[in-house]
């Protein structure tokens, strides 16, 4: 942990990350499903930017035992710090990535006969067996099992004795209204794969769908398990939903110097030039594309100085941005700046930040666009909130992912 009053003092740029709100928003998401239906946390990406380890130590001090993420580096990491739950891998791994795997009871996506093989060779020279699980290509054309091609699994699993399913899963589109009828094929696809699943008697312990939007939006795909990933970290998986989701980052930075520019003197940078149209005042915010990497993009982005919007006026620098303070009365060096969050009566949201990229995508991506190298300071850890089903195994009582097994 770093301690903010330390950090005030040194960072140029600093992210804060509140737990109490993380907290709120698992109790949201756990307010629309059934008591049974266990969550599964998704902490791909650095935990979308927040600190994959300290997300991971509240949720897990707060009863969740289930996380993925997307890469077998950052399922060490989290059993480095101490995570004990059980943590799938959204990505196939390589054989020779297996020890590892079977070392640090990870769970690994088998996404089709060939890696299933190869992964059954290699367990057998490590005289080891794990669980997986199977994902099914339901329509988005990624890495995933047809499922013309679950019986031939099916089969193949009953067969062996190195790989144990433990659960299979699909992932959606991100267009997951009622009406959409790319979403009702796909559902409909992962259920002929369940029907395959069951005819061949195969026992799948979790069956997971819905990511953040299905959960609030389709209740039908919640099965056993669901995989929360922005709406963890309070960012809505849509507009207009009216979720009390609350915002746990918050970008912050200072303000290095102020500066006057004269009506028709120009300032620019790397090619981007700005000619001021009347006398005005600026400052340099020591804060740039190397630090939130959205800023490269940034042209007509804004942030927060002493509870007022301030504009960008010229392309970013690797560390330093330029912001008009003109109509911003008594700014000085060393002012706070935040690019998201909240000061004063004024916010501004990952979504507003994504935007004014430019970025073409869901509105996620500034928060996982920060340096990881930009220190976080966590506020807010405190164990006050537990599911209270029985649904969430303890964590201490989990069963590993991997155990010794003989020849076969």
């Amino acid at each position: 942990m770093i301690f903010l009053r330390k950090l005030k003092k040194s960072a140029p740029v600093w992210v804060e990350i509140d737990l109490k709100r993380l907290r709120n928003n698992l109790q949201v998401i756990t307010g629309h499903l059934e008591p049974e239906t266990q969550i599964l946390a998704v902490l791909k990406s650095n935990a979308y930017g927040h600190g994959s380890v300290q997300i991971a130590l509240e949720l897990q001090r707060n009863g969740i035992a289930y996380f993925a993420v997307a890469r077998l580096e950052e399922a060490l990491e989290l059993r480095r710090a101490g995570i004990k739950g059980q943590i799938l891998l959204f990505e196939p791994i390589f054989p020779e990535q297996m020890e590892m795997v079977v070392e640090n009871h990870v769970i690994p996506s088998v996404v089709g006969m060939k890696s299933a093989e190869l992964l059954v060779g290699r367990l057998r020279q490590l005289r080891r067996k794990i669980k997986i699980h199977l994902k099914i290509d339901s329509g988005m054309g990624g890495p995933g099992l047809l499922p013309e091609d679950c019986r031939e699994m099916a089969r193949f699993l009953k067969q062996q004795k190195r790989l144990e399913i433990d659960g299979v899963y699909t992932h959606l589109t991100s267009d997951y209204r009622g009406d959409s009828e790319a979403v009702r094929s796909q559902l409909e696809q992962f259920r002929q794969a369940m029907i395959i699943m069951e005819q061949e008697e195969i026992h799948v312990p979790h069956i997971h769908v819905a990511s953040s939007l299905a959960i609030f939006t389709l209740p039908e795909t919640h099965y056993n398990m669901v995989r929360p990933g922005i709406s963890l970290y309070g960012i809505p998986p849509k507009e207009g939903l009216g979720l009390p989701l609350q915002p746990v980052m918050q970008v912050k930075s200072r303000i290095l110097y102020v500066k006057e520019l004269h009506a028709n003197e120009s300032i620019g940078t790397y090619g981007s030039k700005f000619t001021a149209s009347h006398r005005m005042q600026y400052a340099v915010v020591t804060v740039g594309y190397g630090d939130a990497f959205f800023l490269l993009t940034t042209r007509q982005g804004s942030v927060l100085v002493r509870g007022r919007r301030a504009s960008m006026i010229s392309q970013s620098r690797m560390n330093q941005i330029l912001i008009d303070v003109t109509h911003i009365s008594d700014v000085s060096e060393g002012d706070e700046v935040v690019l998201i969050g909240e000061q004063g009566m004024e916010s501004i949201t990952a979504e507003d930040a994504t935007k004014a990229a430019g970025i073409p995508s869901i509105n996620c991506e500034s928060v996982c666009l920060i340096n990881p190298k930009v220190p976080r300071y966590f506020l807010g850890s405190r164990q006050e909130w537990k599911r209270n089903s029985g649904a969430q195994p303890a964590v201490d009582e989990l069963e590993t992912a991997a155990t010794d097994y003989g020849n076969g």
